[in-house]
């Protein structure tokens, strides 16, 4: 090889053209871990799932010690709601008759007054007139009583209802702090209470979708402009039987100072079988370098 032809192989080295990245990295759910934590003021009553249980979004994970006391009360609110709507159409209707027979007596007492007073003068007597014209104007104020009572009666129950309304919203949010329930599909990967034990504010249950599958790497400063998302990347090491494909879906814009290393996400082509091996280390080599 001529002196000129190594010269030129040195410097191609050296810039690093063509050369593989590689990268130390953790596998983990694309998606990301969940850690759900339990409220502060509890004791758990109930575990009805364990490590590697597949749920689904709402199931519940954990229940705490006042979960069957805060169900009464719900239920309870309830029943309450459901007889005050029943029971409230019901006083609304009565009043609703009780108005429009008022209204009838006006009408009533107002064609009485009109057909007495188209009488001949000499067939009518005052006291006859003041009598019915006092019928009117007192079936009128009844039709305005009877009125305002309506009024009243509806505004109160509409109050009330609000009333309850709020208190079962408050009886719900109760309630699902006495629950922990799955926020999503998914996988749990760790239950971390056990039943009698002091809910504490701690993690409770850590969850994970393990349908699609990454690895979190770190790549020195000097190499983060040479990548973008799209590159192609090996994933080899650890307990994989095999070599793994993936995409590099994700780099961060941010430096370390301290050990001068961005963060990048690389997507697997497949989840199997490293969504059996959450947090493993494994070697990751981005090739296509150009």
């Amino acid at each position: 090889m001529s002196l000129i032809a190594a010269s030129f192989l040195l410097l191609f080295a050296q810039a690093g053209w063509g050369a593989d990245i590689g990268a130390l990295c953790i596998l983990t759910p694309r998606p990301g871990i969940l850690e759900l934590s339990a409220p502060m003021d509890a004791l758990v009553s109930e575990i009805p799932v364990h490590p590697n249980q597949r749920v689904r979004a709402g199931d519940l994970l954990i229940s705490f010690s006042d979960r069957a006391l805060l169900e009464q009360k719900l239920t309870a609110l309830e029943t309450e709601i459901d007889w005050h709507e029943k029971t409230r159409h019901a006083r609304i209707d009565v009043q609703e008759t009780i108005l429009a027979g008022a209204e009838r007596s006006v009408r009533e007492a107002t064609e009485r007054l009109k057909n007495y007073e188209a009488l001949p003068k000499n067939a009518r007597s005052a006291r006859e007139w003041r009598e019915r014209r006092y019928a009117l104007a007192s079936a009128r104020h009844e039709v305005a009583l009877e009125a305002t009572r309506l009024a009243r009666m509806r505004l109160e129950d509409e109050a009330r209802a609000r009333e309850l309304r709020e208190k079962r919203k408050i009886a719900v949010i109760e309630l699902a702090a006495g629950t922990l329930r799955a926020p999503m599909d998914g996988t749990v990967l760790a239950v971390h209470k056990q039943v009698g034990e002091s809910a504490g504010g701690d993690v409770a249950v850590t969850l994970a979708n393990l349908q699609e599958m990454a690895a979190r790497c770190e790549v020195f400063e000097g190499d983060l402009l040479k990548l973008h998302p799209g590159m192609k990347a090996r994933v080899s090491g650890g307990a994989l039987p095999r070599p793994m494909g993936g995409v590099i879906g994700w780099i961060s814009r941010q430096v370390h100072r301290n050990n001068k290393v961005a963060e990048i996400i690389v997507h697997l082509d497949e989840a199997e079988p490293a969504n059996r091996l959450v947090g493993m280390e494994v070697d990751v080599t981005i090739m296509d370098i150009q």
